[in-house]
């Protein structure tokens, strides 16, 4: 046996094909098959690609007309800052909760705006981490004081502490004006 261009000796064997014809007729038998047909030839390659490059071309010219004709406008993000400030301006200073209140949004800002995970860390770690951001980081501490050791602020307090906070926003983002103090 030849495999793969190669002789190989294999074992021999036998075999034996028993038929057995149960009924001799005419009408039993199978005619004579022909001669089957080739397959279909390849369709042949065109030289002439124009045509193609000219659709193609075509099809790419109306997407980038449909995209540019159908794209939104840009809609301009507001900056941290000015997230931060109308976040401040929504606060009220007479809600029991404002101090906590008022923490939350320093640390939303610090997380905007400085990429520093402000929400998984204490206060001191943060002024470690940036000795720039002292003024926000005091009135983070107080807050946080407030929310954690029960101690209250007075209604004046309460505000001193969102008009500082209001004072830091306004000037990191100068297309706002500064609070009135």
């Amino acid at each position: 046996v030849s495999v793969n261009d190669r002789e190989v000796n294999l074992p021999s064997f036998g075999i034996t094909v028993t038929t057995t014809i149960a009924k001799v007729s005419i009408e039993e038998a199978r005619p004579i098959t022909g001669m089957e047909s080739p397959p279909p030839r390849p369709p042949e390659a065109s030289t002439n690609t124009v045509p193609a490059i000219v659709v193609a071309s075509a099809v790419v010219i109306l997407t980038m007309a449909i995209y540019f004709r159908r794209r939104p406008r840009s809609v301009l993000q507001p900056s941290a800052a000015e997230l931060t400030i109308a976040a401040l301006r929504q606060l009220d200073p007479q809600q029991d909760d404002f101090p906590a209140d008022l923490a939350m949004v320093l640390r939303d800002w610090l997380e905007f705006a400085r990429g520093i995970p402000a929400k998984s860390r204490t206060v001191a770690e943060l002024r470690a981490a940036d000795a720039e951001l002292e003024s926000i980081l005091s009135i983070l501490e107080r807050c946080e004081r407030s929310k954690f050791s029960g101690e209250t602020f007075e209604l004046q307090e309460r505000d001193e502490l969102l008009n500082q906070a209001l004072l830091f926003a306004t000037r990191t983002n100068p297309s706002t004006t500064e609070p009135k103090p």
